[in-house]
């Protein structure tokens, strides 16, 4: 299992259980998750603006810019939970 972190972590670990519990009901042993997330370390935590939000920032336009999530994303076969999502407020 590859785990992209797109929620907050009770639910993406409630995935992996679920998972988990598929695999077993159906005869396969699970093998231990992969899982991808974001993580910033920072020396002076709440001192003016963050690092980790302009890098996450330009993530996200990177990934944007790519799939179009705020055009609309117009849904394609696979696409349409993210079709469903709120879609971000303009700065």
């Amino acid at each position: 299992m590859l785990m992209i972190m797109q929620n907050e972590w009770p639910k993406a670990a409630a995935d992996i259980h679920r998972f988990r519990d598929i695999a077993v009901g159906v005869g396969h042993p699970p093998r231990p998750p992969i899982v991808l997330t974001n993580v910033c370390v920072g020396r002076e935590p709440r001192r003016g603006p963050r690092p980790r939000d302009d890098a996450l920032g330009r993530k996200w336009k990177s990934i944007d810019d790519h799939y179009h999530f705020s055009d609309g994303l117009s849904p394609g076969k696979g696409y349409e939970s993210y079709a469903r999502w709120p879609r971000p407020t303009p700065r």
